[in-house]
């Protein structure tokens, strides 16, 4: 629907589609509405005043002088090209569609374009681990994977192969009786880099420890290759894990 900012007359009526001649000073067009003052004519003209919607066939009567007629001319050519979505806010307009979400505009987002074939296989690696699915998760591990682990507790260096990493999984798995976790916050991803924010805790010997952590890897064709984990705090792992 149209409507005018600076318009101080009634509020414009609506006709129907079919065009109808109609006196000096105003318009008519399909999807029709009378545009009822001059300044109107004027502010559409110049560009001033945005439809949010227009067809082609649209038509201006002016039965003026050459001023008018000139006037006519702007607003007719300026309504005609109304119907193309640009990145101009319309001024004036009874409904403004969500940014991203006009016609003919695609939609940018992670529901309008395919995931990173890494952020696909991180995802899944995520959710084998905390399902305990082994068999999916080493399909998604480089044979030569070098798992670091900080801190200063029993579970402290640097894995190497994937035999090794299983091994310190198993552990993690016994240590804490399965009750390590992550709650995976967020996951970015690029062709050879991911982060991702988790939230870790475990409980382990009656007691437990929590905290928020990010994940650093490094893939090569949708492998896993390397990985760290930094802590935000890591005193409370250290002290669960330390050696009792």
């Amino acid at each position: 629907m149209w409507a005018s900012t600076t318009n101080t007359s009634p509020a414009p009526k609506t006709r129907p589609s079919k065009v109808n001649p109609s006196p000096v000073g105003k318009v008519t067009g399909t999807p029709a509405e009378i545009v009822t003052e001059e300044e109107d004519v004027a502010l559409v003209a110049t560009g001033a005043l945005v439809l949010e919607e227009a067809t082609t066939d649209v038509t201006v009567v002016v039965g003026a002088g050459a001023a008018e007629q000139a006037s006519a001319a702007k607003a007719n050519a300026n309504l005609k090209a109304a119907h193309r979505v640009t990145d101009r806010e319309p001024i004036a307009s009874s409904r403004v569609p969500a940014r991203g979400a006009h016609r003919g505009r695609p939609t940018i987002g992670r529901h309008g374009m395919a995931d990173h074939p890494n952020l696909v296989a991180a995802r899944a690696g995520y959710e084998a681990f905390a399902k305990g699915d082994m068999a999916t998760l080493g399909g998604l591990l480089a044979d030569d994977i070098v798992w670091h682990v900080g801190g200063n507790n029993i579970f402290t260096g640097d894995y190497s192969g994937k035999e090794s990493v299983f091994g310190f999984f198993a552990r993690l798995v016994q240590e804490t009786g399965g009750t390590f976790k992550n709650e995976v916050h967020d996951i970015l991803v690029n062709d050879t880099h991911g982060v991702a924010l988790v939230t870790a805790s475990a409980s382990r010997k009656g007691e437990s420890a929590g905290g928020k952590a990010a994940q650093v890897f490094h893939m090569k064709d949708g492998k896993l290759t390397e990985f760290w984990s930094f802590a935000e705090d890591q005193r409370p792992f250290d002290l669960l894990w330390a050696a009792k």
